[in-house]
């Protein structure tokens, strides 16, 4: 294994938190589309259903239904508790990817 200059780990860590920074912000995107799409459904639902206005938005109902089960079968659930705080998260890998990008700019090769 190569020898690891302070520098190089400090890079290392960067890239790390970029990573997951950007993982963890399409993961978020991806649940604020699937709440958006359901309460869309819900709301077109009730139009068909109840307010007799079956012939004007049905369509849309299928085309959102549709969007919202491809959407959620391209998402894959981590488990209990993961996505609780992932806004919060995505903050802390960027502080933590801010400080050490000052320390590498403070580090010699």
């Amino acid at each position: 294994m190569d020898e690891y200059s302070p520098k190089k780990l400090a890079q290392a860590l960067v890239e790390k938190h970029d990573r997951l920074i950007s993982e963890y912000s399409d993961e978020t995107e991806k649940i604020r589309q699937i709440t958006m799409l359901k309460e869309k459904k819900d709301q077109l639902k009730h139009w068909v259903e109840e307010n007799g206005s079956k012939s004007k938005y049905s369509k849309e109902l299928e085309d959102t239904t549709k969007e919202l089960s491809q959407l959620s079968e391209s998402f894959e659930e981590k488990g209990p508790g993961y996505y609780i705080n992932l806004d919060e998260q995505i903050g802390q890998h960027r502080n933590a990817k801010k400080y050490w990008l000052e320390k590498i700019s403070e580090l010699k090769t």
